[in-house]
């Protein structure tokens, strides 16, 4: 998988194809995070280098993905995320837009998305749009 080498890099869904699961599919977990409930995941450890890979920022917001659908309810649309990650793996920001912004279902998304937790990194922030197709 490609690495971004960038400082707060903005990926988007167009950069490649994949992220944010075409059409709401979500890559498979991979090992670098571990769900511990629906709402969290933890954190390795050791920093995984410079940034974090696509395959693993796809993985971490698929475990999330399911209290995203739960925070839908009944409404259908695209929730796109915009999303910054600390070097610590914690998410400073989830701000939602599309057919979600500004709506109780898009708090609680965003809510969702801040209770991830990415492996650690050593480099700037990453930042990037990752949609949810509900």
């Amino acid at each position: 998988p490609a690495v971004a080498t960038a400082p707060a890099r903005r990926a988007t869904a167009e950069d490649e194809p994949g992220v944010g699961g075409a059409q709401g599919r979500s890559a498979p977990a991979t090992p670098a995070a571990t769900t511990t409930s629906p709402h969290h995941t933890e954190a390795a450890s050791a920093p995984v280098g410079e940034t974090l890979d696509r395959a693993t920022v796809q993985s971490v917001m698929a475990s999330v993905e399911p209290a995203v659908r739960a925070c839908a309810g009944e409404r259908h649309g695209t929730a796109a995320v915009d999303v910054v990650v600390q070097g610590t793996g914690r998410v400073t920001s989830a701000t939602v837009t599309g057919n979600f912004q500004g709506s109780t279902e898009g708090s609680c998304i965003a809510r969702a998305v801040r209770g991830a937790r990415f492996p650690a990194f050593t480099g700037e922030a990453l930042r990037f749009r990752y949609p949810f197709g509900i």
